[in-house]
């Protein structure tokens, strides 16, 4: 089973307003497992090369109420953003 090495794991005010904790440390741990969530397959095939590689990781989430928020692991690994998509500019 991967193990994604996230680094500093960070979650935006405005997405802390809005998504559930708990979900999204549910998030966290299935990104950190190499779960992709609600990624098509061409991005879980881009995230799988991308765990060997230094390349960016992004899965895609719902919360219990059905807002979408995305994690995106850095590709040096240091820093771990959680966003919800609504908020993203």
């Amino acid at each position: 089973m991967p193990s994604v090495r996230m680094g500093v794991q960070l979650i935006e005010r405005d997405t802390s307003e809005v998504i559930c904790l708990s979900d999204v440390l549910l998030g966290l741990a299935r990104h950190q497992r190499g779960d992709w969530g609600e990624c098509t397959a061409e991005e879980r095939l881009a995230n799988d090369k991308a765990l060997d590689r230094p390349l960016e990781i992004r899965s895609r989430h719902k919360d219990r109420r059905g807002h979408i928020f995305h994690i995106i692991t850095a590709a040096d690994r240091t820093m771990t953003n959680v966003l919800a998509v609504q908020l993203q500019k």
